[in-house]
């Protein structure tokens, strides 16, 4: 360049051309608003799926739970080998001696005796005097064991 050539002249000799930078940027009153507006919102977004997360968790860890328990009840039904139900059983009192009942399952006809409780005393159960010589009677006393009981 010499010196007698102009700013203008200079200009037409320089190639120009743009291009995009990362540069500081200093964010006006507006622009701080509108981010305080969107991290508000974010948080509130962070906050109500923290709470969905628990529910889901809490939810979750009930079903489970309720699994594990089953899980629980079929293995000890597996390991005893049995469980108990009801079961519809037809009671004779005063059979086979006075206060003595017996119990016999309506699901497979097995059948016991045991001994009369006082909930099993009432109207309707009371021995009668004329049957107490067809019974055979225990002693005073003794309890019936079970033993010898007639089909």
């Amino acid at each position: 360049m010499n010196k007698e050539t102009t700013d203008e002249e200079v200009k037409d000799d320089l190639f120009m051309m743009t291009e995009k930078r990362e540069l500081k940027y200093v964010f006006s009153t507006d622009d701080r608003l509108n981010l305080s507006e969107l991290l508000a919102g974010n948080n509130q977004e962070l906050r109500r799926m923290e709470d969905e997360k628990k529910a889901a968790a809490s939810r979750y860890k009930s079903e489970m739970d309720a699994i594990e328990e089953r899980i629980t009840d079929i293995s000890n039904k597996i390991r005893s080998g049995y469980e108990h139900r009801t079961v519809e059983v037809e009671v004779t009192f005063h059979h086979p001696a006075k206060n003595v009942k017996t119990i016999k399952r309506l699901d497979t006809m097995e059948s016991w005796a045991e001994n009369m409780e006082a909930k099993d005393f009432n109207l309707f159960t009371q021995y009668m005097e004329e049957k107490e010589d067809a019974a055979d009677e225990l002693p005073q006393g003794e309890e019936y064991d079970g033993d010898d009981l007639p089909m």
